[in-house]
């Protein structure tokens, strides 16, 4: 056999696939892992919100002026890890011999598809029991006049910056990665040694 395949799989990618595209492997996020290392700033700067905009409310500051950043402050600290957890329960990832999808049910029925042969780069991050997450896009470049210039990706604070597309929070992550790897390598590299990307081997 050329592949590996992980043992989970799923039937809900079935009605997403081509002809001649065959399912490697299928899953979804682990619910349970909502902290990431992103948080080490975020809920520190989240009290800190929360604190300052209450020491306005107490100084009788204009009720109009301090709940649009109360609200704000309730989301950074609370309301992101319900958002986050209600999206990983409505999220699905998938590997065929042709693409990359994610789908997502969250609201409505809303598909993305990488084609594996035109990665631009995979990333991972593996922590512990073999959880981790795959990353497959490039930060854009930094210029200081456009707005969400930070990588918020599974933060649940995407709506202030940007999200890398990827595989977040996986079991088997290892094995996956190099399912992956190993499909951009077949697929689409073995002419062109030259160009390939860092990640694939040489």
């Amino acid at each position: 056999m050329l592949f590996d395949k992980p043992k989970r799989k799923t039937n809900i990618f079935q009605d997403e696939l081509f002809a001649s595209e065959e399912l490697l492997w299928s899953g979804k996020s682990v619910v349970s892992r909502l902290f990431t290392v992103q948080d080490l700033f975020l809920i520190p700067f989240s009290l800190f919100w929360c604190a300052f905009v209450f020491s306005f409310w107490t100084v009788g500051f204009p009720n109009l002026f301090l709940l649009p950043h109360t609200l704000a402050g309730i989301y950074m600290l609370v309301g992101r890890f319900v958002v986050k957890y209600w999206h990983k329960q409505h999220t699905y990832y998938a590997v065929t011999n042709q693409r990359l999808l994610i789908l997502s049910t969250s609201f409505g029925h809303h598909v993305q598809s990488y084609d594996v042969s035109k990665l631009p780069a995979l990333k991972k991050s593996i922590g512990m029991s073999d959880v981790g997450s795959i990353v497959f896009g490039v930060e854009p470049q930094y210029r200081w006049w456009q707005r969400k210039q930070y990588n918020m990706s599974n933060t649940g604070t995407e709506m202030f910056g940007y999200m890398l597309p990827g595989f977040y929070d996986i079991h088997d992550a290892e094995e996956v990665y190099r399912l992956v790897a190993q499909l951009a390598h077949q697929s689409g590299y073995d002419g062109y040694e030259k160009s390939k990307p860092a990640y694939l081997p040489r």
